[in-house]
């Protein structure tokens, strides 16, 4: 419902979800952080940033003691896109580097497209963004055939998703 703009009866869903949940069952936080993620999109999306920010904290406060990275990842990703929305510039640049600190160890290429995905909110999705990655700031732009490349690159990590890692042919 967040992704279709329906944020009203999205915020009513989770609400009505996170009633059924207990202190002991968000202990299991990958089963049940979505809730709190999508009930925090969508405040958001109904302009109330300041209890959707809150959300996403309390759940980033909930799971501080892991070393969880879908989860950690997620809950970040969640702060960036409410910030950036909210127009909280330095608190989306954080929390993308949070995401990205989180995503990109994992090698998973679906997750390290969500990383590509938030970061290119800054640029507008024109295929020019900035790199936050280990301290470093790098403007990379990218031409129309650098954003067809990524693309397909894309496209090909989600397939890899899909099927399965290629292997390299290098020993390791």
């Amino acid at each position: 419902l967040n992704e279709v703009g329906r944020h009203a009866e999205a915020k009513a869903t989770c609400e009505r979800a996170a009633a059924e949940l207990t202190e002991a069952d968000r202990e299991f936080g990958v089963l049940f952080a979505g809730v709190d993620i999508e009930l925090a999109i969508a405040e958001a999306g109904l302009d109330q940033f300041g209890t959707a920010m809150a959300r996403v904290d309390r759940g980033l406060a909930r799971c501080a003691e892991t070393d969880h990275p879908l989860l950690l990842g997620l809950f970040h990703e969640a702060r960036a896109r409410i910030a950036w929305k909210a127009g909280r510039t330095m608190e989306y640049r954080k929390s993308l580097i949070q995401m990205e600190r989180w995503f990109r160890p994992t090698d998973t290429p679906i997750l390290i497209a969500r990383c590509e995905r938030v970061a290119e909110l800054e640029s507008g999705g024109t295929g020019s963004r900035r790199l936050h990655w280990a301290g470093e700031t790098t403007d990379t732009s990218l031409g129309v055939a650098a954003t067809e490349d990524a693309r397909q690159q894309m496209a090909e990590e989600v397939q890899t998703v899909q099927v399965g890692p290629r292997r390299s042919a290098k020993p390791t």
